[in-house]
Order: C-alpha cells, then structure tokens, then sequence
C-alpha cells in the first residue's frame, strides 16, 4: 500500500503523509534539492548556495536589507538605508564628476571631459590608500539591457582615464547602474541630463 502515492510503499515510507505530486527520495520523504532544510514544494529558492542562510521560503537572508543577500554581502551590517557599493558596504561619500561627457550611446570621452577627469585624478593621487568605486548611470530612454552594459562601458573608461593619470588601479573598480537612481526625473531633458553622469563613490577614505 502507498498511502500517499508517492511511488513508496507505506512498509518503506519514513514520510508517509507527503503532499501530492511532491518529490520524494528513496525513503519517501520530499526533496530539498539545495540542501537548505527546506523541501522543495515550499522553497520559493531552489538553488540556494551551499551553506546560505535562508528564510522560510528557502531564499537567502539580507541581513541589513541593502539588496544584497548575505553570501554576497561584504558587509551584512550596514546601517539601515545607508547607500552601499556593489559589494554591500556602505559609501561615505558620492562625488558627482561634473563636466564629464561621453560621445552619444559610445563610451568616448568628449576632450572637454580631461578638466574635470585630471582634478578628480589629482585628488585621489594626494590619498593613495583612498578605495573608489567608479558608478556610471544613464537615463531611462532606450534598452535596460543596452543602458546596463553602456553605463559599465563609461564606468570603465573613466576609470581607466583615471589609472593612466597615475591612479592605482588597485584602489579602483568600476561598476555600470544602467538608469538606476536616478536623481532627476527622467521625464524632461534637463532631468535626462542630470541622470547621464558618472559618480564616485568613496568606500574608504
């Protein structure tokens, strides 16, 4: 007999009582394929890393609610709402690079980029233990797919710009946002402007 038709006869079945058409193993008992201790028909995540800590829908805990889950997350204590980088550690401080301009839909430098690009590189250079992240964003308009990999595209020229004026490169990444946080609304020219910017985040001073 196999009460619970799950494919494992009762005399066998150390979970006897398993909900229909839920996968079971050898012994009868529902599968947790990502071995988070929770089975598969309730797990909202099943392919959790090894060892992650999860909730009871089997997806990773964020610990301090930054966006970035703990396996991922440098810093797991950030304070609540406080800006962090793309490895979850919190920015002390956000430069705008005002002045710096891209060729349209390239990653081209416009010449009149150089002012503003050599004072942000003289800067850096007068504190070389100082850690920057480089954020490139765009505006709304166009493919998220195609602002992504643009916004990257710019992040990594300035940094590069940056790195060639005697920046050390170990102290830099660079990391493209796409039209996230915003700070204009994209709904008018001047906003669109505003939103197209490259930014410095300062992780370490």
């Amino acid at each position: 007999m196999d009460s619970d038709n799950d494919g494992v006869i009762d005399s066998n079945d150390r979970c006897p009582n398993s909900p229909a058409n839920a996968k079971v193993d050898a012994s009868g008992c529902e599968i947790d394929s990502d071995g988070d201790g929770v089975v598969d028909s309730k797990d909202s995540c099943p392919h959790s890393p090894a060892n992650a800590k999860v909730n009871a829908s089997g997806c990773e805990i964020d610990s301090d609610g930054d966006g970035f889950v703990d396996s991922k997350d440098r810093c797991p204590n950030s304070a609540a709402g406080a800006k962090v980088d793309n490895m979850g550690c919190k920015i002390a401080a956000v430069i705008v690079l005002e002045g710096v301009n891209f060729a349209t839909s390239s990653d081209r430098l416009t010449d009149s980029s150089s002012v503003t690009l050599d004072d942000a590189a003289a800067t850096l250079m007068r504190y070389p233990d100082m850690v920057v992240e480089v954020a490139g964003y765009t505006d709304n308009r166009g493919a998220l797919s195609f602002n992504q990999q643009l916004s990257q595209k710019r992040a990594a020229a300035v940094a590069a710009y940056l790195v060639a004026k005697g920046v050390n490169a170990t102290n830099l990444s660079a990391k493209g946002y796409g039209p996230a946080n915003a700070i204009a609304d994209n709904a008018t020219a001047q906003g669109r402007a505003l939103n197209r910017r490259v930014e410095l985040h300062i992780i370490k001073r």
